[in-house]
């Protein structure tokens, strides 16, 4: 188990597919922040405007040939 943020109000994770990064909302607001997996690097995702919840990632998709 690896502790990615210390935010009293963190939810809704969602990790990557291919399990390097984690997004999730953060504090009253809900701004979204992704963390790094294998290293110690956080940052916040600006937006615009608005309320973010439920953050996740699209489906892993395969190169066809």
């Amino acid at each position: 188990m690896q502790i990615l943020s210390d935010g009293p109000l963190d939810e809704s994770s969602s990790i990557a597919p291919n399990g390097k990064m984690v997004i999730y909302a953060s504090g009253l607001r809900g701004t979204l922040h992704v963390a790094a997996t294998d290293y110690d690097v956080e940052t916040r995702l600006a937006a615009q405007s608005g309320d973010v919840r439920n953050p996740a990632w699209s489906p892993f998709l395969i190169k066809r040939r």
